[in-house]
């Protein structure tokens, strides 16, 4: 009796887990709602979409399997079969599409690094790739089941599929602007500097080992992080007097600055080969940092620089003539700019270098009261820079400005100034797209108080000249480096090397910030208006990818009692374009 309790209370365990799967497994694919099916692999609420649309997957093919082929003629059953194991393969693989278009979950065909979802994966395979690609371009986010393109109909009877076979296999894609995602390489110390190069991402350790998925691995100081395998390979940096302080890109070339030495490798090779490390000669003193652009790259030693533009074959000397101890650049127009800072009391004067006519001269009377720690530009045009907290110091403040306004961006709105602590400080700030990025460590935003931050805040003033900030997490303690990766920052941080989704891909018929959506921050119960004459629907959508509210007009009332926070506000044209822009709810 107790051995057919036991195994009955174990019965309706695997029931109630198998049924637990099968209600999670309908936010990958609505079909399983409707469909009589006990799940073998188990899945908790807290698993992420990946995995998710894995085990959705290999449950497909389990019931794929089970179902009545007594119909199909011998050829049907062959193609089945066949189709069935290469579900398998793409299942193990792992590899599947990036929703980078729309900030819900949604199917996407083909995603804009040519990887197949799963029904195109098989027509791919059975050598129908123009169907696939055509229907990535027609009807790219459409459900199978809605599709119109001619010839899925007759793809489907030759392989021995019926339509609701094929809208059961079809996952819907998540991942959501704001989005965070752990990178499996791990550093005994943090990383202080990364670069970007395509889908390549240069880090400079502070250690001669890395891990990937906990194997360690031997690297001396640099290694190569590929963004789209998830994985990392040494550098093979040959060992040098002094170790590596600083790395930048410019020219298709990785320069590596030691404190006496600028290596340089060429990264145009097959990624099959090593690279070919050699010395830049004509470097010489001692090191302090490079800066670089698309336009030029900068090697700031103690008193003196050397500079290159894209114009130049060598480096050139910029002599400071004792007017600077700090400098950092950025470009403007086709020319080098460097800015650097003369230390003074009260406080500092910028100047700038003119790479074309090799002077100097005073930045329209811009001064500082402390040492910048980040510079970038901004907009395109103009360049912001940042002070930190440096010490126990009541009186030094924190402080970011905005060089073409001359403005300084109002930091008791930002960050908590009455309770700031002698170890905050801001470790560099970046821009991408029309985005501000500010990190370092410090506490919470005063005006997103439900979402504080501690090491990264976004600043957006969405087209008005007051700069307010919006939290990215509170996971962090500290951010120590960042870099840009397309759709994403890559982050360095305390608890390790995460991705950050800032954007959505530019794609044909996708538009970013091109419009005006005016007011925002807003209240709930107020209406914001859409500067755009031919809306076809406006859906404003929450974190959780749920829709709040609909309308088919450019004026939205926000319902009142919305929770306070950061919505998407997705807007349809009827010419067939899409808008995103955030909508920021008090």
């Amino acid at each position: 009796m107790k051995i057919i309790l036991t195994l009955g209370m174990a019965f309706l365990t695997l029931t109630i887990y198998a049924q637990q799967t099968l209600k999670i497994l309908t936010d990958v694919n609505v079909q399983w709602s409707v469909t009589e099916w006990q799940t073998q692999l188990t899945l908790t609420e807290g698993a992420d979409h990946q995995e998710k649309i894995k085990v959705h997957l290999l449950e497909t093919v389990r019931y794929l399997k089970s179902r009545s082929t007594s119909a199909l003629s011998p050829i049907q059953l062959h193609n089945r079969k066949q189709a069935i194991n290469q579900l398998e393969e793409y299942t193990s693989a792992g590899k599947f599409p990036q929703n980078e278009y729309l900030p819900y979950k949604t199917p996407i065909f083909i995603d804009n690094y040519n990887t197949h979802c799963a029904v195109g994966y098989l027509m791919q395979q059975s050598g129908d790739e123009p169907l696939a690609q055509t229907i990535s371009t027609t009807e790219n986010f459409e459900y199978v089941k809605d599709i119109k393109t001619q010839g899925v109909d007759h793809w489907a009877s030759e392989n021995g599929f019926i339509l609701e076979e094929l809208a059961l296999i079809q996952p819907s894609y998540f991942e959501p602007i704001n989005s965070l995602s752990k990178l499996y390489v791990t550093t005994p110390n943090p990383i202080k500097k990364m670069a970007t190069y395509g889908q390549s991402i240069f880090m400079l350790l502070a250690d001669t080992t890395f891990s990937n998925h906990d194997k360690p691995t031997i690297a001396n100081y640099l290694i190569t992080y590929y963004t789209q395998g998830g994985y990392a390979v040494s550098c093979n940096f040959p060992k040098t007097d002094s170790k590596p302080i600083d790395i930048a890109i410019f020219e298709d070339k990785l320069y590596v600055a030691t404190s006496t030495q600028v290596y340089f490798a060429d990264l145009n090779i097959p990624e099959s080969e090593s690279y070919q490390w050699q010395e830049e000669k004509s470097i010489v003193g001692d090191i302090k940092a490079i800066f670089s652009s698309n336009y030029g790259i900068v090697v700031h030693c103690e008193s003196y620089g050397f500079a290159k533009s894209v114009f130049d074959n060598e480096f050139s000397t910029i002599t400071y003539d004792g007017i600077t101890s700090y400098c950092n650049y950025v470009t403007n127009g086709n020319f080098i700019t460097l800015v650097a800072a003369q230390w003074s009391q009260p406080g500092s004067i910028f100047l700038q270098y003119s790479e074309s006519d090799k002077t100097w001269s005073n930045i329209n009377d811009v001064y500082s009261d402390f040492v910048v720690t980040g510079m970038t530009n901004h907009n395109d045009a103009n360049f912001t820079y940042s002070e930190p907290f440096r010490n126990d110091d009541s009186s030094m403040n924190i402080g970011l400005y905005y060089f073409s306004q001359h403005a300084n961006i109002p930091s008791d709105q930002i960050f908590d100034l009455a309770n700031k602590k002698s170890d905050w400080r801001i470790n560099d700030i970046v821009s991408t797209s029309n985005r501000l990025f500010v990190i370092g460590k410090f506490d919470k935003s005063l005006s997103v108080t439900n979402l504080p931050s501690k090491a990264i805040l976004e600043l957006s003033n969405s087209g008005s000249s007051f700069y307010y900030a919006l939290p990215v997490t509170s996971l962090f303690e500290e951010v120590y480096a960042v870099t840009n990766a397309g759709a994403y920052l890559i982050l360095s941080t305390n608890l390790g090397l995460y991705s950050y989704k800032t954007r959505l891909s530019s794609t044909s018929n996708l538009k970013e910030n091109n419009i005006n959506l005016y007011p925002n921050p807003i209240n709930s119960g107020q209406t914001f208006t859409i500067d755009l004459a031919t809306i076809k629907i406006v859906k404003v959508i929450d974190n959780m990818g749920r829709i709040i509210l609909e309308s088919t007009s450019g004026s939205v009332t926000i319902p009142e009692g919305t929770s306070t926070g950061v919505y998407q506000c997705h807007i349809e044209t009827t010419e067939g374009s899409f808008y995103n822009e955030r909508v920021m709810i008090h």
